[in-house]
């Protein structure tokens, strides 16, 4: 069995002002130069343009699920618009891809089934670029992704910015707010979703990617054979003022939760 942490134990006052216990993180974030928005959330358009201009394009064919109706602040929506690129849209929610008008395919997303909607959706195995935005389980669902079959070159992910970052942490799988099998919702504040940046940071690299930068809630990574093209931080400099400094009740709503929301280590 994972190793499992209680919210009583995560969100410490230790916790939120020394995330990895040396007080140490990064006061600016990698590659800010090239944050941009033009339709995205955080300046996920801009570094995306960077990246691009250095790392060959294979397909321009990009994977995002999580998409909402494709038309408002998704990460691959300039890509789409401004560069000519197509792929694959994936959203969860029935209404939202309803008003698409077949833009978006309406797919629950799992870590069980997302090889089969790759294959479904003819996936092409050298596309691009995916992003990965569910508000669940969002790790598990990338840990199954096949990366020696399919071989995005970046890849960015979304993390939960209430969790400190002094263990890779997730919740446990499944029992997201936001999942078919989940816990009744804080109606207040849905909480218990995703992983934090540590969480990403080990598998991308036991997943042969390295993290660059974070984009607001999001990391952005390459695959290792792009790496040597960019500086590529350590951990502790990847971890800029945590958001849960800023918006404490990010932190604060999850450290109310029972033991019954467990926060699972991540190997």
């Amino acid at each position: 069995m994972k190793k499992q942490y209680t919210s009583a134990e995560v969100f410490t006052t230790e916790n939120f002002n020394n995330p990895f216990g040396d007080n140490h993180h990064s006061p600016t974030y990698n590659l800010s130069e090239h944050f941009k928005s033009i339709f995205s959330q955080h300046g996920e358009d801009g570094i995306l343009e960077y990246l691009y201009s250095i790392i060959d394009i294979k397909k321009k064919y990009y994977v995002e699920f999580g998409a909402s109706n494709g038309n408002t602040i998704e990460n691959t929506r300039s890509l789409r618009e401004n560069h000519g690129w197509s792929g694959l849209l994936m959203e969860g929610d029935k209404g939202l891809a309803n008003q698409s008008n077949g833009l978006v395919n309406n797919e629950w997303i799992t870590p069980e089934n997302i090889m089969e909607l790759f294959s479904k959706y003819e996936v092409p195995t050298d596309f691009d670029f995916l992003s990965i935005d569910i508000d669940s389980d969002d790790i598990y669902v990338f840990d199954e992704i096949d990366t020696e079959k399919y071989k995005p070159s970046v890849i960015i992910g979304e993390y939960n910015p209430g969790l400190p970052n002094h263990l890779p942490l997730s919740i446990e799988k499944g029992k997201s707010d936001y999942g078919i099998n989940h816990h009744p919702k804080n109606q207040n504040f849905p909480c218990y979703h995703g992983c934090n940046i540590h969480a990403w940071y080990v598998v991308a690299k036991r997943k042969g990617y390295s993290i660059l930068t974070t984009c607001g809630v999001n990391v952005v990574m390459v695959r290792d054979d792009y790496a040597s093209n960019f500086v590529v931080p350590p951990l502790k400099d990847i971890v800029t003022e945590p958001y849960f400094r800023k918006e404490r009740n990010r932190f604060e709503f999850q450290s109310r939760l029972n033991d019954n929301f467990k926060w699972i280590l991540i190997e």
